[in-house]
């Protein structure tokens, strides 16, 4: 099974998106991550928040990547990291016609 990390941080905070952003592209390099997605969560009270989601490769060990990413001087102080193990789920869900 494959991991997803997801990490949380202000959207106003400088440095977190550029430092993620070389994190995420050393795995894409090295074969063993890619971007997910990217997005934008607007709350009145605490303001604007990022959240950034990196597939793992199959095999690849979230927790010392975890570690790395917090060791990261340039990652600034605030950014939450999850790490979510990724399960197979078997859809129920009929199946789609073939024919229109």
């Amino acid at each position: 099974m494959g991991a997803l990390l997801i990490f949380e941080y202000d959207a106003q905070a400088g440095g977190a998106r550029p430092a993620l952003l070389r994190q995420v592209e050393d795995l894409a390099l090295a074969c063993k991550g890619r971007m997910h997605f990217v997005a934008t969560e607007r709350d009145e009270g605490s303001g604007i928040r990022e959240l950034m989601a990196v597939d793992l490769a199959t095999g690849v060990d979230a927790d010392a990547l975890v570690a790395r990413c917090r060791a990261d001087p340039a990652l600034p102080e605030g950014v939450t990291i999850r790490r979510l193990v990724l399960e197979d789920v078997r859809s129920m869900e009929p199946i789609e016609p073939l024919f229109p």
